[in-house]
């Protein structure tokens, strides 16, 4: 894709942070560098969705609930994937599963 964002639904308890340590070393790791390490990150209700050609949560069991409670989100598709993250699985076992789907789905545009 031409462009590619992460957006939090919830972002712990707090409504910001920074993007958590292990996921920029599991990054660094697959030599990714990404555009915004020091930014906040920014809850979903602040991008504007209707820039994106395909909107994705990765993990559908704790997502879902979470797209169909906020009722900004009532009108776009979400996808799921099967990827559980921290702090349920290490970074170092859930983002090369994720960067497998995501070089799947840019390798199939």
């Amino acid at each position: 894709p031409a462009r590619a964002f992460s957006a939090g639904l919830k972002v712990g308890e707090y409504h910001i942070r920074k993007i958590y340590r292990p996921a920029i070393e599991q990054l660094e790791k697959l030599n990714i560098k990404p555009k915004r390490p020091n930014e906040l990150s920014l809850h979903i209700d602040e991008v504007e969705l209707t820039k994106y050609d395909q909107l994705i949560c990765m993990d559908e069991a704790e997502h879902k609930l979470m797209v169909l409670s906020n009722s900004k989100l009532k009108e776009f598709n979400f996808e799921y994937w099967d990827i559980i993250d921290e702090p349920k699985v290490q970074s170092d076992v859930s983002l090369p599963i994720c960067y497998s789907k995501v070089k799947e789905l840019v390798d199939g545009l």
